[in-house]
């Protein structure tokens, strides 16, 4: 080995020094006044202290237990819709305060358990026999790793240590990462009374048919057809009189899931019979009834394409009692008047061929029974939806004063109202007959479509239909949809005056929540613990006021040793040749011999007591002494920390720096759909996103304590390499008695950088465990998984004749099919549009309020995946208007024709300057006013509206293509004033600006590409991404696209959009077609059909009147997608990309937390490089890491001689003492009182500066 630990030689010659030094009068500068000096206790065993460590566990467990038992009595401590989305002032107190308070509790008892490893040699030398110098002299618990000092303080039954350290372990490794799943949220419910007001208006029958209207018709089509959400308080098979709170009670919540209470529930019954056959078709019942029935079982099949009257392989028939005058069916003039709720209806096969035996006749006779009953329901508070009734009472029939079921069931089989009732639906007088949605099935009606039969259908859900050829299944069909009809129309009866009177009943609140609850395992396992600590805490105390040591002062520095040891010249003499042994040198010498701290007169110190055991006895301490001061002086193996080398130091940087990029790698992994939930299970959940992560935080904790105590350990010695340090800086300075969390603030203040940078780790350690704690967190996100798309549809539209169509106030248009025409009034789009205005429906499949989209995905790729959700890029397509003003002055715009009404006619132009005379499509029967229920017209009174909605066609039939283009596509919409009302017959009247306002708007279909997502069903998810329009798309433009000209798709569509149920004047602002009642809808104002206002300008229609338009064009395109787009065949083996999207659970990382973290464990590796190459040198024979390897350090110096006296002086009064001495202080080699070479700590200028070894 080289020489660079060899001491470098004094100018002295090694011979006995005299101390002819001059030394102070210590005794001068301080004496205690009293004779029995007082006893020095650290702060962190007195019994206060002691007593808050008793105490605090108590609280905790109290208040842990009482946070159970609420838990668990109230399902929870804090309660809201999402607890993620609470404030951090709400959340703090479970999410954070907790782990804070743990972190918080583990210092105060790191803090006690390092005041009783440092203090047990001094108890131990207290005890009035003494003790063995390895029970006392040789301990040096604090430098032990924490985990591991339970362990030996026990082999050594040193039981102070040991109940502290095990304490330590408990709050460190136990407590602190435990507490951390204490908490969890889960879904509860709560329960609390409450009043409530059960509504007891309704709307009087009288006033029912003018209120009810269509509206409660155009509701249930929207409910059957169009997944419409039921309304308040209904049910499929109830509703219930609407009730609500009173008041929100003061101790229930304000944001209830649930409201129970009593109420009446209004529900249909249908009790039929098989119809009793009679001869070839007629039938009667038990109660007097009879019908004669056009269905024989005796009508062949016959199929024509494109023909809508063909007759199909089934055909049914309904017939009511009433004939309000457009039934084609009825029971009044065969069936008693007590009778008149009756019904008729049958279902048949018909014959493949004409030689084939008539077919069997399914046919019943029905009555509908209307009840109440008083029952307690439950009713989601949000959305008013019914969950559960309990009856509380029997049946009663529904009085005719509460329910006029005599013109209900009037409309049902005329299906029209009789007269004009402008309520808030669409303006029509008629119900939906449901015509478009059974043209594809395989059955047919007598005489026109029957709006009661074709709803039984549909309702009924029967894949086959040959089903309904079951009676019972046949009346449950009609049950099913009388029902319906009925709960829809009693819903507004209800809730027409709702609340207008009331009674205030008892009901509940129930709230189902999302709630913070306590983990029992885990609160019981923390119980556990602090019960534990309370116990070791109480060991602790007794130990501390039932013994006592004779320290006057804390042994916590360099030079408070020296006072203890300083007037034992003896003892002094025993080590001072041990200045280069090894630990395990002085530990062969010292174990053995036992020592004791006495007290003599106003001096304490360590004495040798006589020895009986023999290698105490031999050999002689002194002759080994002897034997190590003969030889030349010097370190032979200079050693320093292990935790210093440089394996430690890749150790602990890959370490720190592998769990930085393995958090970075799942915060990334995280960020977008976050991670798989590790388990189902809650107490799993908490186990892996808690407490693993706390106790890994915790676990790095004692690492950074470790490096702590070795430089505090160090760190006096350090500032002696100099030769010239302070007393206050070097020798007197003390990190022993704080804990590292606590030491940073005096080492900064110190500039003992290093030293500092260590404590601040140990210090962020718990931070870091209060970051870990917090750093998990659960959402539902959606999941998006790549996958090819069959799409079912491809981009290319049948061939259509856009001369077919309904056309007005007819019930159908022509007889034959073509492209979304297969019969039916051509009310759909309206019907769902209308849906989606007032419901908030969702808009139809594959639509919005622009552009109807092709689609990617049919309902059976989804394969009944309820909650999945499609992703992909596909074609846009929709139609815009460009409107004119049409200035009709000097024009006669309407001729009469043997038929009522008048037809429009103009001359249009078009683009190419050609001219072509257009007409209206049907006759305009503009009435003076609305008619009433027996048909007379009701003239208008005072200022007056009319609204003129027409599309064109041409006047020759034998048009040529370029005069289709011209008409066909036109729609001409007019806007009309009189002053005076309808009711005085008077002159022509001379149409101007001042009086009337019309527009010629021509359709331009639009076409561009457009990412979407959808559900299973095709419904747009969230607004559609645009990626380009092309907005001169023409036929030109459109080839492969259309079989026939773009022309006739758009004259078709004409046909549907600008029909007009009915035309007449109004003197109120109500609309009386579809175009305008959507226009007041968009615009929400009523300045379009304001009698009092003047007409309209084309600032006020332009805008409003685009938006309708394209919205109802999509969602006509939406209803008939299936008559109007070619089928992807199966050999296109063509395919889409896309998304499939899922909702999932998924786990998530805090970026605030995750910040956190990552910015420590980056510090901390930078920091453990940082010691590396700032560590202490290699200039020790020994760590001076016990109070035997401390004494050798300065047994043989001058400097201990100037502490005598000083034992028992405080620590304010040795620094004082200290300060007046004025010394200053170093590490090196130095000429002993023994005239020998001594390595150590000496004043100076006797101290030569030691050459350390900085190297590995």
């Amino acid at each position: 080995m080289d020489n660079q630990g060899a001491p470098a030689r004094s100018s002295f010659p090694n011979s006995s020094l005299h101390a002819t030094s001059t030394f102070k009068n210590i005794f001068q500068i301080q004496r205690t006044k009293s004779n029995e000096p007082q006893r020095w206790k650290s702060p962190a065993l007195h019994p206060a202290t002691l007593i808050i460590a008793i105490i605090t566990p108590l609280l905790l467990i109290l208040t842990l237990v009482l946070l159970l038992r609420r838990s668990q009595r109230e399902h929870g401590i804090i309660f809201a819709q999402d607890i993620n989305a609470l404030p951090l002032s709400r959340t703090f107190l479970y999410q954070y305060f907790p782990t804070i308070l743990a972190v918080v509790f583990s210092i105060f008892w790191a803090w006690i358990d390092l005041e009783v490893k440092r203090l047990e040699p001094w108890h131990r030398l207290s005890n009035q026999e003494g003790a063995l110098g390895k029970d006392s002299l040789l301990l040096a618990y604090p430098f032990g790793f924490v985990p591991l000092v339970p362990v030996r303080a026990l082999k050594n039954r040193h039981w102070n240590v040991f109940w502290a350290s095990l304490a330590l372990v408990l709050v460190t490794w136990g407590l602190v990462p435990t507490q951390s799943g204490i908490f969890s949220t889960e879904h509860v419910t709560r329960t609390f009374s409450a009043k409530f007001d059960v509504s007891a208006s309704l709307v009087p029958a009288s006033e029912q048919p003018q209120y009810l209207a269509t509206r409660f018709a155009q509701s249930t089509y929207g409910i059957v057809v169009l997944n419409e959400s039921l309304p308040e308080y209904m049910t499929l098979n109830y509703t219930l009189a609407p009730f609500k709170p009173s008041s929100i009670e003061q101790d229930g919540p304000g944001d209830a899931t649930f409201w129970t209470a009593p109420t009446v529930l209004y529900g249909l019954d249908l009790r039929c019979e098989v119809a009793t056959k009679i001869g070839v078709s007629r039938y009667n019942n038990s109660k007097g009834c009879a019908f004669g029935s056009p269905l024989d079982g005796n009508t062949t099949m016959h199929a024509v394409p494109q023909i809508l009257s063909n007759v199909k392989k089934f055909q049914g028939q309904y017939a009511g009692y009433f004939n309000p005058g457009m039934a084609d069916f009825y029971l009044s003039s065969d069936c008693p008047q007590d009778q008149n709720h009756t019904f008729f209806a049958a279902f048949t096969q018909n014959k493949k061929s004409a030689s084939d035996p008539p077919n069997n006749i399914t046919a019943i006779f029905c009555t509908p029974e209307y009840y109440s009953q008083e029952v307690n329901a439950t009713v989601e508070s949000a959305t008013k939806r019914p969950t559960k009734v309990e009856t509380i009472g029997p049946k009663h029939q529904v009085d005719n004063s509460i329910f006029n079921s005599t013109w209900m069931e009037q409309l049902l089989n005329g299906g029209w109202t009789g007269a004009y009732l402008h309520g808030d639906g669409l303006p029509d007088n008629t119900i939906p007959n449901y015509m478009e949605k059974i043209t594809d099935m395989n059955v047919s009606w007598e005489s026109s479509p029957q709006p009661m039969l074709n709803l039984a259908i549909i309702v009924g859900q029967q894949t086959e239909l040959e089903s309904y050829l079951d009676w019972r299944v046949l009346a449950s069909s009609y049950e099913k949809a009388y029902r319906l009809l009925f709960l829809r129309a009693m819903v507004d009866v209800l809730e027409g005056r709702e609340y207008s009177s009331h009674k205030t009943t008892l009901g509940e609140l129930v709230s189902n929540t999302s709630a913070v609850v306590l983990e029992p395992v885990f609160a019981y396992i923390v119980v556990g613990f602090l019960g534990i600590l309370t116990v070791l805490a109480a060991i602790l105390y007794y130990q501390s006021i039932s013994t006592q040591t004779v320290l006057c002062q804390d042994p916590g520095t360099i030079a408070s040793l020296m006072g203890l040891v300083a007037n034992n010249y003896s003892l002094l003499a025993d080590f001072e040749g041990l200045d280069c042994c090894t630990n395990e040198e002085i530990e062969e010498i010292v174990a053995e011999r036992t020592y004791k701290l006495v007290e003599r007169g106003h001096k304490t110190s360590i004495v040798e007591l006589a020895s009986t055991s023999a290698s105490a006895k031999s050999p002689l301490i002194r002759s080994l002494t002897y034997k190590h001061s003969r030889s030349l002086k010097s370190v032979q193996k200079p050693v320093r920390p292990k935790e210093f080398s440089w394996w430690m130091l890749i150790l602990l940087f890959g370490f720190f720096l592998g769990l930085a990029i393995g958090l970075a790698l799942l915060f990334i992994k995280a960020r977008l759909n976050g991670v798989a939930l590790p388990s189902q299970n809650n107490f799993v959940q908490n186990l892996l996103e808690n407490y693993i992560p706390t106790a890994i935080a915790t676990l790095i904790e004692p690492i950074w304590v470790l490096m702590n105590r070795l430089l505090c350990l160090l760190q006096p010695i350090e500032e002696l390499q100099d030769c010239n340090a302070k007393a206050k800086d070097s020798i007197d300075i003390d990190y022993a008695s704080l804990p590292p969390q606590l030491v940073v603030w005096k080492a900064l203040r110190a500039r003992h950088l290093t030293l500092g940078a260590v404590c601040s780790m140990a210090l962020l350690a718990n931070l870091l465990a209060v970051a870990f704690a917090g750093l998990f967190n659960h959402q539902v996100v959606d999941i998006q998984t790549e996958l090819h798309l069959d799409p079912p549809f491809d981009l290319k539209f049948v061939s259509i004749d856009g001369s077919i169509g309904p056309k007005g106030l007819e019930m159908s248009g022509s007889d034959f099919a073509s492209g979304a025409y297969h019969g039916g009034n051509g009310r759909d789009q309206f019907l769902a549009l209308e849906s989606n205005y007032t419901r908030n429906t969702s808009l139809l499949a594959w639509t919005d309020k622009r552009f109807f989209y092709l689609p990617f995905v049919s309902p059976m790729h989804a394969n009944g995946t309820e909650d999945s959700e499609y992703e992909a890029e596909t074609t846009a397509f929709g139609a815009e208007l460009d409107c004119t003003i049409f200035d009709p002055r000097s024009k006669d715009l309407f001729s009469r024709t043997g038929e009522p009404g008048s037809i429009f006619n103009s001359t249009l132009t078009g683009k190419d300057g050609s001219r072509s005379t257009c007409v209206s499509d049907y006759h305009v029967q503009a009435s003076p006013g609305p008619t009433d229920f027996i048909g007379d017209t009701i003239c208008q009174q005072g200022p007056s509206a009319l609204e003129l909605v027409l599309s064109l066609d041409t006047a020759n039939e034998n048009a040529t293509q370029a005069e289709k283009e011209i008409c066909w596509p036109s729609i001409f919409m007019g806007w009309l004033r009189t002053p005076n009302g309808t009711c005085q017959t008077s002159k022509k009247t001379t149409l101007n600006s001042q009086n009337s306002f019309f527009l010629e708007c021509r359709p331009r279909l639009v076409r561009g590409r457009a990412t979407i997502r959808v559900d299973n069903a095709g419904h747009l998810l969230k607004p559609a991404e645009h990626t380009f329009l092309e907005d001169n798309f023409n036929a030109a433009t459109s080839q492969g696209i259309f079989e026939t000209d773009p022309i006739n798709l758009i004259a078709q569509s004409n046909k549907y959009l600008f029909m007009s149920a009915q035309t007449f004047w109004h003197n109120e602002s109500y609309a009386t077609d579809f175009m305008n009642h959507f226009l007041q809808l968009e615009s929400n104002s009523n300045r379009l059909l304001d009698p009092n206002q003047q007409v309209p300008t084309l600032t006020d229609v332009e805008e409003p009147l685009g938006r309708v338009y394209a919205s109802l064009f999509a969602a006509w395109l939406g209803a008939n997608k299936d008559h109007l787009l070619v089928a992807r065949t199966s050999g296109n083996s063509s395919s889409l990309t896309g998304l499939k999207i899922t909702k999932d659970e998924r786990l998530f990382l805090s970026t605030p937390l995750f910040a956190i973290a990552e910015g420590i464990l980056c510090i901390y590796a930078v920091v453990a490089c940082w010691v590396y190459f700032r560590r202490p040198g290699k200039y020790l024979a020994r760590l001076p890491t016990s109070v035997a390897s401390v004494i050798p350090l300065f047994a043989g110096s001058t400097a201990v001689q100037e502490m005598r006296g000083f034992s028992q002086l405080k620590r304010r009064g040795r620094l004082e003492s200290l300060k007046q001495l004025d010394y200053r202080y170093g590490y090196g080699s130095y000429i002993g009182m023994d005239g020998r070479v001594h390595v150590g700590i000496e004043k100076a200028p006797l101290i030569r500066p030691w050459k350390r070894i900085i190297s590995t």
